[in-house]
């Protein structure tokens, strides 16, 4: 371990970066460090996570650059850690430029009084940024990431990690889907519904102007039931598969369902008494994939839709030619998509909750309704409409994150969110009053 002159790191910090040395500045240090001798190399410990390798140092860096080729000429690195990432990318000739990004602005400051970072801090490739001041990582940047930094973040970077956590798991989780046999034998099964079910483009710009209501099965959607029964009858309202029964036993009749679910247990929440005008005349829009139970189970007309990320939909789409719909994991995504294709200006979300509210995980009557208690122990928090943590998972985050992409890229559309107890989603309006 180098001895470390934490002021003089200080000092060069705020002739280089004086607002980054202002936030330093009023930052507590982590107190919680320990030194770790027992190997070839000496680290620090947070909370029994090693900073940095104590036998092969070398190695570790290897695999951590191990995906860079010589035409990448800047990198980010996500974490801090002891820096020997950051000496060894400085060592690369290629590289002109490295943004490092602080993950746990506490933990950088106490590593001052172990660490000496001042050789790279001088370098002119190098900008030190927090991690709070990105909104969110460049898919189209090259990267480096310090793992234990990423178990390590402080509050405000936590989004941040999470972003960079689902970037790290899409790679795997994309290739689990193209060689997802089960998906490939239900689109097999389903190919007579596909070729003769109708084509969601045929609604396309169908309804301009028009306010749409979208219904998720977040449990907030009860706090909605309300305000969709009383509704303008000239909006629309689009429900996701699970919230149609919540919605119908409140007297509230959906214009039109959406589902892309694989599991065949969906078709038992479309399965309840309802009158024939809506079994028979309410649009179900589902994706080629789901179960053909539920495909048997819907009377009124369906319409398939495909989504381009998906590559069994990009083979379907060359000989069933169909409409798109965006989806990023979650069957809100194609159904607020639906609305704008149809032609919305306003959307209001409801039940899109992305975590557990009052630890639920559904709508009351809903698939899922109350979720294992366990829930509430997630190290994943997102921060509700009263600027409140609350529990999640990093699929919901996820699907949270690619929500508020869709809404940023559309935006002629005026977005409101219901309700104040699920995620804040970015973007969105709180609907304070009628619209």
């Amino acid at each position: 371990m180098l001895a470390a002159n934490k002021e003089q790191q200080l000092n060069l910090i705020a002739k280089r970066w004086p607002q980054l040395a202002d936030e330093l500045s009023r930052t507590t240090p982590e107190t919680d460090i320990t030194i770790d001798s027992s190997g070839n190399h000496p680290a620090l410990c947070v909370n029994e996570i090693h900073l940095a390798s104590i036998y092969s140092r070398q190695q570790v860096t290897a695999i951590q650059t191990c995906h860079l080729t010589d035409s990448c000429d800047s990198i980010t690195v996500y974490g801090v850690a002891q820096g020997e990432l950051i000496k060894v990318l400085l060592a690369r000739k290629n590289i002109r430029q490295i943004k490092v990004v602080i993950l746990n602005a506490a933990l950088f400051i106490a590593t001052l009084d172990y660490i000496n970072h001042s050789k790279w801090l001088k370098e002119k490739k190098v900008t030190l940024v927090l991690g709070k001041s990105l909104s969110g990582i460049d898919s189209g940047e090259t990267c480096c990431i310090e793992p234990a930094c990423l178990k390590l973040p402080d509050e405000e970077s936590r989004w941040l990690v999470d972003c960079l956590l689902i970037d790290l798991s899409s790679s795997f989780a994309n290739n689990l889907l193209s060689n997802d046999g089960k998906r490939g034998q239900q689109i097999q099964q389903n190919l007579p519904y596909i070729t003769a079910d109708g084509d969601v483009a045929d609604y396309f710009d169908t309804s301009s102007e028009k306010t749409f209501f979208v219904a998720g099965t977040g449990p907030s959607l009860e706090q909605s039931f309300s305000r969709l029964k009383e509704r303008d009858p000239n909006s629309i309202l689009i429900a996701v598969d699970t919230a149609v029964k919540s919605l119908y036993e409140q007297g509230i009749k959906a214009d039109f369902v959406v589902s892309i679910d694989m599991h065949p247990h969906i078709a038992k929440w479309l399965d309840f008494p309802m009158d024939d005008h809506f079994k028979h005349h309410t649009p179900l829009i589902y994706f080629p994939d789901i179960a053909k139970e539920t495909i048997e189970q819907w009377q009124g007309p369906r319409y398939v839709a495909y989504t381009i990320y998906n590559p069994y939909h990009q083979q379907l789409m060359q000989s069933i030619p169909k409409g798109t719909l965006f989806s990023g994991g979650s069957v809100i995504h194609p159904a607020i998509d639906l609305a704008a294709k149809m032609g919305a200006n306003k959307i209001v979300i409801c039940g899109a909750d992305f975590s557990f509210p009052n630890n639920k995980y559904h709508v009351k009557g809903s698939l899922q309704e109350n979720f294992s208690e366990k829930i509430m122990d997630s190290k994943y928090r997102i921060v509700n409409g009263h600027g409140l943590k609350q529990a999640t998972n990093l699929q919901f985050i996820q699907y949270l994150r690619h929500l508020v992409t869709y809404i940023e890229e559309h935006n002629n559309i005026k977005f409101y969110n219901a309700s104040r107890n699920g995620a804040h989603i970015a973007g969105c309006e709180y609907l304070d009053e009628k619209i």
